[in-house]
């Protein structure tokens, strides 16, 4: 099995006669472009999978048939993309890196938040943002700026940690 593009030959013998055949074996390429043009990706919390397609020449390979692709890609930073050929297309492989970026806090999204203060130590005790997890994907913090003989307000500052960013946005 020959493994990339180039040139091979092929003896053929029949009733004891034989002949040499060369013909020119094509590599074939990732979405008819370089892979190395994946844009960034954003941060999901799920598998993020771009579409592969694989051409010899001009023709479409059947994914799952003719090549599988895996993927190694939840989190920010380095993702991989490795194709591997089947079948006929045996010995293909090639592996191609995209960068996931962090996902964004964005202010719409803590407006829509809900958080609570304790009003004893003035500290955040519980938010709430939609799809995202509390002192994990963003904190809070909490700045004393009124009270009334019945209330007490506070400004809340979120901002994203670990795989998110952007803020500090206040509530």
């Amino acid at each position: 099995v020959m493994s990339g593009s180039g040139q091979a030959t092929v003896t053929a013998t029949c009733a004891g006669k034989s002949t040499d055949v060369t013909f020119k074996v094509l590599d074939p390429k990732v979405n008819d472009s370089d892979p190395k043009n994946i844009a960034d990706q954003d941060y999901t919390g799920s598998a993020i999978t771009p579409d592969v397609k694989l051409y010899l020449g001009t023709t479409e390979l059947i994914k799952e048939t003719d090549y599988v692709v895996n993927y190694n890609n939840i989190n920010p930073g380095t993702a991989t993309i490795e194709i591997s050929g089947r079948n006929s297309y045996a010995g293909y492989n090639k592996s191609y890196d995209f960068k996931i970026v962090k996902g964004k806090l964005t202010d719409e999204m803590v407006q829509a938040g809900e958080y609570t203060v304790n009003t004893a130590t003035g500290e955040v005790s519980s938010a709430s943002i939609t799809g995202l997890t509390y002192n994990v994907d963003y904190e809070a913090t909490a700045e004393y700026k009124s009270s009334t003989a019945t209330s007490v307000t506070y400004d809340v500052s979120v901002k994203g940690i670990g795989n998110y960013e952007g803020g500090p946005f206040t509530k």
